[in-house]
This record gives structure tokens, sequence and C-alpha cells, in this order.
């Protein structure tokens, strides 16, 4: 045997409950031939108060008494087991309870540990001003992208009759070598790069600005 080892409380629960169901099984036992012997001693009195042994009555009378008490004594002590039985339970129950209590105080030590307050808090600051900062910085890029990319309609204008200006040029340089059909830039007849006066190109590059 190991008396080292710490016993289990699960087991000595049930180690106690097996000795007081023993004990109400010995309490009922004695009971039961505690009744047995009342009602003998009954019907001894009986007949002897029937031959007239008034003596021998009361000796037996006296007996009936102790039985009788015996029997309130022995129905007390059964409470008290059933009683003790319940709170053995009962304790049983609460030391069940106070050891999860104390696995999960121990859990909950574990985890602040793992994650301390301090550390938590300054986790989300770090979160919040990182977040924040990202989202400067989209603003300003995105600012920045909208800004290059605004074209005032004025200038915007100015490109466009710059690169007609520059298509007119071409125009005018090929004009001598390209025979122009009947078109809005030409008269009804047709004519020959030499017949294109500077009137009709003006016209040209005014109909490809419109």
């Amino acid at each position: 045997m190991n008396f080292f080892k710490k016993e289990d409380p699960k087991e000595a629960q049930r180690s106690n409950d097996r000795q007081l169901r023993r004990t109400n099984r010995d309490l009922s036992h004695d009971y039961k031939q505690l009744e047995r012997r009342e009602k003998e001693l009954e019907m001894e009195i009986k007949k002897l108060a029937k031959t007239g042994q008034i003596s021998a009555c009361k000796t037996l009378a006296k007996q009936l008494v102790q039985i009788r008490e015996q029997k309130t004594k022995n129905i007390a002590m059964g409470a008290r087991v059933t009683s003790v039985g319940h709170q053995a339970k009962t304790m049983g129950s609460m030391g069940t309870m106070a050891t999860a209590m104390g696995t999960t105080a121990n859990t909950m030590k574990i985890v602040d540990k793992q994650m301390p307050l301090e550390k938590f808090a300054a986790q989300m600051r770090d979160f919040q001003q990182t977040n924040d900062r990202m989202d400067m910085k989209a603003e300003v890029i995105n600012d920045t992208l909208d800004s290059m990319l605004d074209v005032d309609e004025g200038e915007e204008e100015a490109v466009i009759n710059q690169v007609l200006d520059e298509i007119g040029i071409e125009v005018r340089g090929k004009m001598p070598s390209v025979p122009m059909g009947t078109s809005d830039f030409t008269s009804t007849k047709t004519k020959t790069g030499n017949d294109i006066s500077d009137a009709d190109l003006d016209r040209m590059l005014a109909s490809l600005k419109s």
C-alpha cells in the first residue's frame, strides 16, 4: 500500500457511500429485530396478565419500554446517517465546484499572462495608428492622382487645337499629291492638290475641330 499516494476524492466519496449504506442496512436489521422482540413481549405480558402474574408483567413491561426507546434511537440514528450521507454528497459536489473554479482561475491566469492588458492596449493603439496612416497615405495618393489626371477644359481645348493644327500641317504638306473627292471640305467640283486654297484648308480644319 502506498501511504504517500493522495486518495482520489471521487473514490473516497464512493467508499464513504458504501459505509453509510452498510450502516443503514445494519440499523434496519436491528430495527426489525426490535420489532419482533416488542411483539413477543406484548404477547408474553398479555399471557401473564391473564394468569394474574402482575410482578412478571411489570418486569416485561420495563423491557418493552426499553425496546421502544431503542427503536426510537434506531430511527434517529438512521436519520442521522442519511443526513451525513447527504452532507457528504453536498461536500463532494462543493469540492468538485471548487476544483472547477480553481482550474478556471488557473486558465484565466495563463490567458492573462499570455495577453496582458497593457500589451493588448498597446497593440490596439498601434493597429489604430497604422490604419490611420494607411488611410492618410491613400487619401494623399488619390489627391495626387486626381491633380495629375485632372485636365483644365481650356488646356484640353488648346491641346486638341494643337493636334488638329499638326494634322492640318501634315494634310497641307500632302495635299498637292492627294486628289480630293466631293465633300464638305471642297466644292462640288473635283479638285487636285494644286486647286486647294487656304480657305478650303481652313474649312477642313474647322470641320475636324467641330
